[in-house]
C-alpha cells in the first residue's frame, strides 16, 4: 500500500515530473520480485501492479488509472565483488484517469527507460551507486535523462 504525501498532481517541470504519479493518492499494490544467479551475472525481474483509490481534489472526484510497472536488471560483479556493473530496462504503463466517474480517453501513459551504472560495494553495510537513465520510448511521458546517485547504508 502506498499512502499519499498530501500533494495533488502538479507536474512541476523543475522536479522532472517526479511529483506526478500517485503523490496525492492512496494505492493498493501487488508485486513480485524474482532474482536468479546465472554465472557470472545476477538477474532481477520486478513487476508491480498499482490501483489508486479514488480521491477528491478541488471538489472533483479523481481516480488515476491502474498501472503496471516492470523492471529487468542485470548485475555483473568485478574485482571480487567490490565493483558491480549494472544494466536495467524498466517500463510503466498507466491507464487513463477518471474525473467524476468519466474516463478521460487518450491520456494513458507508457514509457520504457534504459539505465546503466556502476555500484561500489565498500562493505556489506555500505554501497554507492552512480548511474545514468534515459527514456527510450514513451507516450504521454516526459522525455528525460538523468544521472542518478544513491548511497545505501544498512542501518539494522
Amino acid at each position: 500500500m502506498k499512502l499519499p504525501t498530501g500533494r495533488a498532481v502538479s507536474a512541476d517541470a523543475a522536479l522532472l515530473d517526479t511529483d506526478v504519479r500517485g503523490t496525492g493518492s492512496t494505492d493498493l499494490m501487488l508485486g513480485v520480485d524474482l532474482t536468479r544467479g546465472v554465472r557470472p551475472v545476477l538477474l532481477h525481474l520486478q513487476v508491480t501492479w498499482s490501483h489508486p483509490l479514488p480521491s477528491r481534489v478541488g471538489g472533483v472526484s479523481i481516480s488515476a488509472g491502474d498501472s503496471v510497472a516492470w523492471s529487468l536488471a542485470g548485475e555483473w560483479p568485478l574485482l571480487r565483488g567490490a565493483l558491480v556493473l549494472l544494466l536495467e530496462v524498466n517500463g510503466l504503463h498507466q491507464g487513463p484517469p477518471r474525473l467524476d466517474g468519466l474516463e478521460i480517453r487518450d491520456v494513458s501513459t507508457s514509457e520504457v527507460t534504459l539505465g546503466a551504472g556502476v555500484e561500489f560495494i565498500a562493505s556489506e553495510d555500505v554501497q554507492f551507486l552512480v548511474g545514468y537513465q534515459r527514456l527510450q520510448w514513451g507516450r504521454d511521458a516526459s522525455a528525460q535523462d538523468a544521472w542518478v546517485m544513491s548511497l545505501v547504508p544498512v542501518l539494522f
